[in-house]
């Protein structure tokens, strides 16, 4: 089993920053983990308690050796947030592979990874974890490095929208999502015109407050495996992305709903970059 010496001495500091039974203890439920997929990235909000409040996924580790990196995210990510949320992975029989390791944040984001290799072909188990009574965490996590073929795999969530392709300059879609904590979609296309402009897209949904914000909006995956994360305009209630004519294509808007027990209704749109 691999891992470069400079993950060793960065996962020793993480490991000094929380308690031992933080670190130790076996994943205490994770009977339907959600699958990570090569460079497919999900989103998910996770609100803490004193005993440890856990998310999990799996990915299937083929077993050649290659290095697996595995990325999270999150906000906020203040000193007290750094301490006491994060990952773990496990493999067989609980064995500990290790502890997401704290990189530097970049634009007020937490960024935690892990990178690992082993000759054994196996099922590996993410624990997201969240120690902070109360506190809501907002993250997203993606596996980089698993075969080609793991891509192809068809990821069912619970509410979809069939994807329909629309023109970009005529994308005005509306509708209604219900959320969950494992997460709830709604999926559109969007082709992007070769030596055309920038095609920027606009979600706008209700009802919102700074908690919803958290658990809603969207995610663009492009043609050749880029990613464009949706960012707030300082309008409630509203997010945007651009899709650069540089990467021409049809790319998946991903819309998606973790508040348990809400339906918000969204309006998305498409629009020539001014």
């Amino acid at each position: 089993m691999k891992i470069s010496n400079g993950k060793r001495a960065l996962a020793v500091l993480a490991v000094c920053a929380l308690s031992s039974s933080m670190i130790a203890a076996a994943p205490s439920s994770a009977d339907a983990p959600e699958v990570l997929y090569n460079e497919q990235q999900l989103v998910g909000t996770l609100t803490g308690n004193a005993g440890g409040a856990f998310a999990y996924y799996k990915l299937d580790y083929p077993g050649d050796l290659s290095v697996v990196s595995i990325e999270m995210k999150y906000v906020p990510a203040d000193p007290v947030t750094n301490a006491a949320v994060g990952f773990n992975v496990y493999g067989p029989n609980a064995y500990f592979i290790g502890q997401g390791q704290k990189v530097e944040d970049t634009g007020g984001e937490g960024v935690l990874q892990l990178e690992y290799s082993d000759n054994n072909p196996a099922t590996w188990l993410v624990q997201v974890y969240n120690y902070l009574p109360s506190m809501s965490l907002s993250y997203s996590i993606v596996a980089e490095g698993l075969p080609a073929a793991a891509e192809t795999v068809t990821h069912t969530p619970e509410v979809v929208a069939t994807p329909e392709t629309h023109t970009a300059s005529n994308l005005a879609e509306t509708g209604f999502l219900a959320g969950n904590r494992g997460g709830a979609y709604a999926f559109y296309e969007v082709n992007v015109a070769e030596d055309g402009s920038d095609i920027v897209v606009t979600m706008n949904w209700s009802p919102d407050n700074p908690d919803i914000a958290k658990g809603v909006g969207f995610v663009a995956y492009g043609p050749s495996g880029q990613v464009g994360r949706a960012t707030g305009t300082g309008i409630p209630g509203e997010r945007k992305t651009t899709l650069s004519a540089n990467e021409p294509g049809v790319y998946q808007i991903q819309i998606y709903n973790y508040i348990d027990g809400l339906t918000i209704q969204y309006t998305l749109t498409s629009a020539p970059a001014e």
